[in-house]
């Protein structure tokens, strides 16, 4: 378990911290990861998709990036390393309080957040997914829908 959330790291202390991550001699047996609050926006979130990507952390099975205002920019990179089956053995994914569908200046981008229901299905084990108080609208509840009928979460409690 590794848990800093509410410590201001800022997107250069999580970038810092996802480096760390990346280049592991070995593949960690890291079960908890928890960064909630820690200021790590888009950039720092990007780099942990990043870390991920380098499949360091397979064993992963509960991330908290909850209030960490990432927006769909951090959103479209955490994404793509879902889709690249980074983090198989997830079972809890927090992303509340993140604007996932809007962009840095703080218009709507609908396009990240669709691709992140499609990458889902990589993580068939997960069985609970937080998206509260995203203010996600419209075209994101009909992403979801369009994944809750693909049967992309066939283990979500």
């Amino acid at each position: 378990v590794l848990d800093v959330s509410e410590n201001p790291l800022g997107s250069l202390g999580v970038m810092a911290l996802s480096r760390g991550l990346e280049t592991s001699r070995a593949p960690l047996s890291l079960h908890t990861l928890k960064l909630r609050n820690t200021r790590a926006k888009k950039d720092g979130i990007c780099a942990l998709g990043k870390a991920f990507k380098a499949k360091r952390t397979t064993s992963l099975r509960l991330l908290d990036l909850g209030k960490n205002d990432m927006t769909a920019g951090g959103l479209k990179e955490f994404a793509a390393a879902v889709g690249e089956s980074a983090l198989p053995e997830l079972r809890v994914l927090l992303l509340d309080r993140n604007r996932l569908t809007r962009d840095a200046h703080g218009h709507r981008d609908f396009i990240p957040f669709t691709e992140f229901m499609t990458a889902v299905e990589k993580a068939s084990q997960l069985e609970e997914l937080d998206l509260s108080d995203d203010r996600l609208g419209e075209q994101a509840a009909t992403a979801f829908a369009a994944a809750v009928q693909a049967s992309r979460f066939p283990s979500l409690r």
